[in-house]
């Protein structure tokens, strides 16, 4: 069984990081997410500011948001996650952000909830199962784990 996580993690983070789960204006570029991959914080801080420099708010708390997150300022990356959610209150990224900043504080009950509401009015749910099967598979939910990356990989060969 822990082999088949193993690879539907590798298979879910392969698509996400590729072609991404989410449209293009909700989400950070790939480039960004290869540098959070990499826990390059400074990097991910510099993208940050440019976005801010460049009038997109929006980005710019998310990528500020991972940056915390890398450097385990908890309180800072909920603030900035919160902050993109007041500019785009649908976006699953700043859910996403919410739930992985709960997850790091042991609250993985709490973020796999937050996680769960996204998924009833997402209309690309595949990166929030994702983010989902991550939650359950820290927790020890292997089965529940499994069943999310499925979940999340159905949804997505579904559409194409």
């Amino acid at each position: 069984m822990k082999m088949k996580v193993l690879v539907l993690v590798l298979l879910v983070s392969v698509l996400t990081s590729g072609y991404g789960f989410a449209s293009a204006e909700d989400t950070l570029p790939f480039a960004v997410k290869t540098l959070i991959k990499q826990k390059n914080a400074a990097a991910v801080e510099g993208e940050a500011l440019k976005y801010s420099q460049a009038g997109n708010p929006f980005l710019a708390h998310l990528a500020y948001g991972e940056a915390f997150l890398i450097k385990g300022e908890l309180d800072q990356a909920d603030t900035s996650f919160k902050k993109a959610l007041e500019l785009n209150p649908i976006g699953m990224e700043g859910k996403i952000g919410l739930a992985r900043v709960l997850a790091a504080r042991g609250q993985a009950p709490q973020a796999m909830q937050l996680l769960q509401e996204a998924l009833r009015t997402s209309p690309h749910p595949e990166r929030l199962y994702y983010e989902l099967g991550l939650i359950r598979e820290s927790t020890g939910d292997i089965k529940g784990a499994t069943q999310a990356f499925e979940q999340g990989l159905e949804r997505y060969f579904s559409k194409k």
